[in-house]
């Protein structure tokens, strides 16, 4: 497991980071927040029925900045879904959830 310290130090490289940790620790990820052409691009293929599959991990894999890409490729080989799992930090980092108190 990644120690605050080493988190804390992604963050300051990356700006904004989000630490997902999977049940039990079982597997780890750090990932940045999107740039808009990638976010963009994630739309995309979201809207794209025959890409739509792949839009979720292809986010992911663009944005991980912990485990270096080969292990995060191995992880997505043992946890095939981990990239799925991390959907909702992803879309604290784009913006897409808001504070219930602030909504009109």
């Amino acid at each position: 497991m990644l120690s605050k310290e080493e988190v804390s130090k992604l963050e300051v490289d990356h700006k904004r980071v989000a630490h997902i940790v999977g049940k039990n620790g079982a597997w780890e990820v750090v990932l940045r927040k999107p740039t808009r052409a990638e976010y963009k691009r994630f739309r995309a293929m979201a809207a794209n029925e025959m890409q739509r599959a792949d839009a979720q991990e292809t986010l992911a894999r663009s944005c991980v900045v912990f485990p270096p890409p080969a292990a995060f490729d191995a992880l997505l080989d043992d946890y095939p879904a981990a990239a799925d799992a991390c959907a909702d930090a992803m879309m604290d980092l784009v913006g897409l959830h808001t504070d219930e108190s602030v909504k009109t």
